[in-house]
């Protein structure tokens, strides 16, 4: 045109999740493409739990803003408050941890709903009933939750923390579709996935 003299430039930003099909994408219904966050966490000395909750809160800012579905985080990433027990016993040490499970549970599904992001915490101690187990939480946006207990128990968890395997192995619905957790040394039996598979893992 004579206004830009000829120079005009035309730019297409292409939406790679758009489909053109009519009736195919439904608010609410399970997806194809699912977006997981899996955070690499270093772990560093905190003075705080307030200070540990800020520093994950930066991920779930950061996970969030690639509209992400879940944000999965580290087996044990509440690692750091150990060290504020001061105590060189590590059962002892480990129950003093799962002393924050409560706040933890509770600041993790607040950060859900807040940012619209399902929360897999990778697992934490759960210290109840003079029994110690190991158990990741799915904190679901919508401001439910669910748990799933590591069944194998390493020989170091048991022998140091006196950790005990659980006892059951569950699918969980989400708003995305159905998914399974497996804790750490529960990936290495090819038997756990294929039964989630079984009982209608997506």
């Amino acid at each position: 045109d004579r206004e830009t003299r000829g120079y005009a430039t035309l730019l297409e930003w292409i939406n790679i999740n758009y489909d053109a099909k009519p009736g195919t994408v439904q608010v609410g219904q399970p997806k194809e493409v699912v977006r997981v966050g899996a955070v690499q966490w270093q772990m560093r000395p905190v003075a705080s739990f307030a200070e540990l909750m800020r520093q994950i809160e930066f991920f779930v800012d950061a996970v969030a803003g690639y509209k992400a579905d879940f944000m999965l985080l580290p087996e044990f990433f509440g690692a750091p408050l150990m060290a504020l027990a001061n105590d060189s016993d590590p059962a002892l040490a480990v129950r003093h941890l799962a002393e924050y499970g409560a706040s933890m549970r509770e600041e993790l599904q607040r950060l859900a709903v807040s940012y619209n992001v399902n929360i897999i915490a990778g697992s934490m101690p759960e210290y109840e009933d003079m029994e110690l187990r190991n158990v990741s939480y799915l904190m679901r946006r919508d401001g439910t939750s669910d748990a799933q207990y590591k069944l194998h128990i390493t020989p170091d968890e048991k022998s140091y923390w006196g950790v005990k395997g659980g006892d059951y192995l569950k699918v969980f619905n989400t708003d995305i579709g159905r998914i399974g957790i497996l804790i750490c040394y529960d990936v290495e039996f090819p038997e756990l996935p294929r039964l989630l598979a079984d009982q209608g893992m997506q």
